[in-house]
């Protein structure tokens, strides 16, 4: 098999510049924030809930990033794969 990092692969250069893009994530350092001086049982109950759906919700984005990425990769191999066969048969 080739190199994954040639264009188009899995590690192709637009996907390390920034393969995740950070703009669609919430920052948890506020919801951490309020955790820490929430006081009593329901403002930390409150708290910790909106952490774990910020927490969550990132993790959701991230496996959505990551499967996409994966996607374009397992497209361009089997398109690879395909170019190979048709040679392969001639």
């Amino acid at each position: 098999m080739e190199n994954d990092d040639e264009e188009g692969g899995f590690f192709d250069k637009e996907n390390l510049e920034n393969p995740l893009y950070e703009k669609h994530l919430f920052s948890l350092s506020p919801a951490v924030d309020e955790v820490r001086h929430a006081i009593g049982v329901g403002e930390t109950a409150g708290a910790t809930a909106k952490l774990v759906g910020k927490t969550v919700a990132n993790t959701a984005v991230i496996a959505a990033k990551l499967g996409w990425i994966t996607l374009k990769g397992v497209a361009a191999t089997a398109e690879k794969l395909a170019a190979e066969a048709a040679k392969a048969a001639k």
